[in-house]
């Protein structure tokens, strides 16, 4: 079994002590990160993503009983709630790029997720020139896509239209049983209702 560990994780914002020896082992299927605004949702799952640093402790994935320093673009992939890079690219140039890094050998624009998230209009527009949603779902599709052994989302749902929310739904269980580990923070309860793998509540 693949687990993502979270060892003795310190970390400091001015005077404020977020997190102090914070501890946990992530198992495949869906953990949901919960809490009251400014507890640290973003700022954990971040730094397990290992995209931003704390001030101690570390972030290992074991696989095959091997245990290692955890590599987002390896490992993993991690799609904060704002994501805003590349916006010089049209979406078509950015799956390029990303297949390229992914090692991928299809076309995001080909797969069934594409025609769901109604991203064809979109294929020759830059991303700047998106709304959030929209942006939303061209970065959602990549993490569902991928076949990635870590998933990392923080709130998924923001900018969603109900049926996106579905079909963000359908394939995160499509990961779920592919024996991913997925690990989420959300406010929208109607979609969180549909996870009850494990429950962080900060």
């Amino acid at each position: 079994m693949d687990l993502l560990e979270v060892s003795n994780i310190s970390v400091t914002f001015g005077r404020k002590k977020v997190f102090e020896n914070f501890c946990y082992i992530f198992r495949p299927g869906v953990t949901l990160v919960t809490g009251q605004n400014g507890v640290g949702k973003s700022t954990l799952l971040s730094i397990v993503s290992t995209t931003t640093s704390p001030d101690e402790g570390e972030v290992n994935y074991q696989v095959g009983g091997i245990k290692k320093p955890f590599n987002i673009i390896k490992d993993g992939i991690f799609i904060p709630d704002k994501p805003d890079f590349y916006n010089f690219m049209t979406i078509r140039e950015f799956y390029k790029l990303i297949k390229k890094i992914k090692k991928v050998s299809f076309d995001f624009y080909e797969t069934e997720i594409f025609q769901e998230f109604s991203l064809k209009k979109h294929l020759d527009t830059p991303l700047r020139a998106i709304s959030f949603g929209t942006k939303k779902k061209i970065f959602l599709l990549v993490a569902l896509t991928v076949d990635s052994p870590v998933i990392i989302l923080d709130e998924p749902t923001n900018g969603l239209d109900a049926e996106s929310h579905e079909v963000l739904i359908k394939h995160l269980n499509m990961n779920r049983q592919s024996g991913h580990i997925i690990i989420m923070s959300s406010h929208d309860t109607n979609f969180t209702k549909n996870f009850n793998d494990e429950l962080i509540n900060l």
